[in-house]
């Protein structure tokens, strides 16, 4: 905590701390004035699982300190304050000289100056308004404000504090049980307004754990969407650096063994709402088209470990990445490619910081790093050594590449599309939270003789008995575990399952 406390002489720490940077700051609180002692409690392969041994970790010096410099709304949010600051001092030059600055911050302080911008920086606009020095929070630029207020479900007037949009969805989700100040209290409501959200809290005794039931959704925009022409491509799939679309919903809480559905909830409490995050990042994605991959185990294995590597390795906090290999879905171009045999290692923040370029960098190197966990600790490293042996293989097939192609169906006749009956939900509503639909049919047609058909849906609103409009595919993601993608001959309106070979 920062706190000088003298005598203290013994500290023990559950696991191995995440990066070297906080094992010595954590040691340094120890026998500031007398002998002490650390211990860490943990496996006995829990340096070795990473390639390590405890000397090695002790001895190695500490990550360095990464500035998230090139983010665009960072940049952005402190144009506008530089802005302020130079109209103040009728300063007249298009920036200061005798600066460095970051790529790109030309042009965001040129947009700030001007008043005319990219629609994606409204948000951090209106957030800054006439005070950007006092409305810019260090984080969570571009998400609303999340207040806590307690006092009865209608009538929450007590204000407690703030916290992150991020942080709210895993720890403040409706019905959990959230500790705040040393009290207990149940979220019993989410309110939502234009650029906030209000949770409202009740003082509780119950000291049952609520655990979230989380349900997340991802497309992958490629080979629009790669990063610097970051991409590498073999016979059987690819790695790059891309820009990355996140739906973070929560669809229910689990108390002990009991799953509680908000679907189910609702009939006896309308508050009890799903609540999601969207934002827009970028990310890793490891395409591997063999059968060596299928198994969801060995994509977890290979995902996870890639990811506690990267963390470890640049001193990453958990939460500002994360990992996936479930609801990924390809962008190209106008249509939308369900994927079963891809990973990301991607930003968790808003607009991301490309915290996870180094994963494409320096691949190699984390190869070799694994390959030394397999020889140190056997089985019991991040990534077992069948599955190293695979995974370096298929690295070595891939060469860089100017576009990425990609085929699902064999047959162009059969279209990936969401089951009739599966709950959705639509992408683009920032304003009023998830907004559930019901897929009724899907559609392929061209309604407006453009050339091309599109996919979309007849949808209605669950427990609504007739259809209320159509919803373009690239406009809907899959919410909870009622969303089933099948494939359908549009000619024929046959349905058949997803890896049906038929």
């Amino acid at each position: 905590m920062g706190i000088d406390i003298r005598d203290i002489e013994i500290g023990i720490n559950l696991g191995i701390p995440q990066s070297r940077k906080s094992f010595r700051q954590r040691l340094g609180r120890i026998g500031r004035h007398s002998p002490g002692v650390f211990i860490v409690v943990a496996p006995p392969n829990a340096f070795k699982q990473f390639g390590e041994n405890l000397k090695d970790y002790y001895d190695s010096s500490v990550e360095p300190s990464y500035l998230y410099l090139g983010n665009r709304f960072i940049q952005f949010a402190n144009a506008r304050c530089l802005k302020n600051e130079m109209d103040g001092l009728s300063w007249n030059s298009s920036r200061p000289s005798g600066t460095k600055w970051p790529d790109g911050f030309r042009d965001r302080l040129k947009f700030a100056r001007e008043g005319i911008w990219p629609p994606e920086y409204n948000k951090i606009d209106e957030r800054g308004s006439d005070s950007p020095h006092f409305n810019f929070p260090l984080r969570e630029l571009g998400e609303k404000k999340i207040k806590f207020q307690s006092g009865t479900s209608d009538n929450a007037n007590q204000i407690h504090g703030s916290i992150s949009h991020q942080q709210a969805i895993r720890e403040a989700f409706p019905g959990a049980h959230y500790l705040h100040n040393g009290k207990r209290y149940k979220v019993v409501k989410w309110k939502e307004g234009f650029d906030e959200i209000s949770i409202c809290l009740l003082v509780t005794k119950d000291r049952r754990r609520v655990r979230p039931v989380p349900w997340n959704s991802f497309v992958v925009n490629v080979p629009d969407g790669i990063v610097e022409g970051r991409v590498k491509k073999g016979k059987s799939g690819f790695i790059a650096e891309a820009e990355i679309h996140v739906n973070e919903s929560i669809i229910g809480y689990r108390i002990g063994n009991s799953t509680h559905n908000y679907s189910d909830l609702q009939g006896n409490d309308r508050n009890m709402k799903s609540q999601s995050r969207r934002f827009d990042t970028t990310g890793v994605i490891l395409k591997i088209e063999e059968d060596w991959f299928k198994s969801p185990s060995v994509k977890g294995e290979v995902a996870e470990g890639l990811f506690d590597l990267l963390c470890r390795d640049k001193s990453i906090k958990s939460h500002d990445i994360d990992w996936a290999y479930k609801n990924v879905r390809i962008q190209m171009g106008s249509s939308l490619h369900h994927s079963t045999d891809a990973i990301l290692i991607y930003d968790s923040v808003y607009g991301g910081l490309r915290l996870t370029e180094n994963l494409y960098d320096g691949i190699n190197d984390y190869m070799d790093k694994l390959s030394r966990a397999v020889e140190m600790a056997g089985e019991s490293a991040v990534v077992r050594k069948e599955t190293l042996s695979n995974l370096r293989a298929w690295l070595d097939t891939l060469n860089s590449s100017d576009t990425v192609e990609l085929v699902t169906v064999e047959d162009s006749n059969w279209l990936p599309v969401y089951k009739p009956g599966s709950v959705v939900a639509t992408s683009n509503n920032y304003l009023s939270g998830v907004v559930e639909y019901e897929i009724v049919e899907p559609v392929y047609s061209d309604p407006y003789s453009l050339g091309t058909p599109k996919l979309a849906y007849r949808c209605k609103i669950p427990s609504h008995s007739n259809p209320s409009e159509v919803i373009n595919h690239e406009s809907i993601d899959p919410f909870g575990r009622s969303s089933e993608l099948v494939l359908w001959n549009p000619d024929t309106g046959v349905f058949r399952e997803l890896d049906d070979s038929e």
